[in-house]
């Protein structure tokens, strides 16, 4: 696709994103202190990001990679937890449990779907009360769909922050790519 702007036809209404001109830092300078998401009333929500071992789903698929992101005054904040080790499991979620316990809202892009059903099973497998069931959740992906569906082929996260937004990710690694340069890295570093 390309990155030409899109014009609506005559009679149209098109959505106003009322996002900045500009190179993204300079967006985000002048529009952090405008922004309805950037007040004390938003501090308790949070968007949470997983990366695991595989898309099957189910209890042999771990989340090695958990990323907790929120937006405060002075920009987007992100925690990552990181399990080494497949016995790193228990405490991973425990520290993740304990950082969410300061949130009221989960906030995700197909999470409702994947990231949370994923978290629960995990939590559950390790005999851990998920800490899910406090939260409002606010899962992106149907909104997206409702709104971009009939305009573009795809609403993958990353197809709808080109065509959207106009951010390409530079240095993305495909998350199918993710575990098998966990696991070589892993045994560089500790041995098979």
């Amino acid at each position: 696709m390309s990155g030409a702007p899109r014009i609506a036809p005559a009679g149209t209404r098109t959505l106003d994103a009322k996002i900045p001109p500009g190179p993204m830092p300079e967006k985000w300078a002048r529009y952090r202190f405008d922004a309805k998401l950037v007040n004390p009333a938003n501090r308790r929500k949070f968007t949470v990001i997983i990366v695991g071992t595989g898309l099957a789903g189910g209890a042999g698929t771990y989340a090695f990679l958990i990323g907790v992101g929120r937006i405060e005054a002075d920009g987007f904040h992100l925690k990552q937890f990181f399990m080494r080790d497949f016995g790193e499991e228990p405490s991973l979620l425990h520290a993740l449990a304990g950082h969410l316990s300061g949130f009221d809202v989960l906030i995700t892009y197909n999470g409702k779907t994947y990231d949370q059903p994923l978290l629960e099973t995990r939590y559950r497998m390790t005999r851990m009360r998920p800490p899910f069931a406090r939260l409002a959740h606010l899962d992106l992906l149907a909104g997206a769909r409702r709104l971009w569906k009939l305009r573009f082929e795809s609403c993958r996260l990353v197809d709808l922050e080109r065509e959207v937004l106009g951010v390409e990710r530079e240095g993305d690694l495909p998350a199918g790519c993710v575990f098998h340069l966990v696991s070589v890295d892993h045994e560089l570093l500790w041995g098979p």
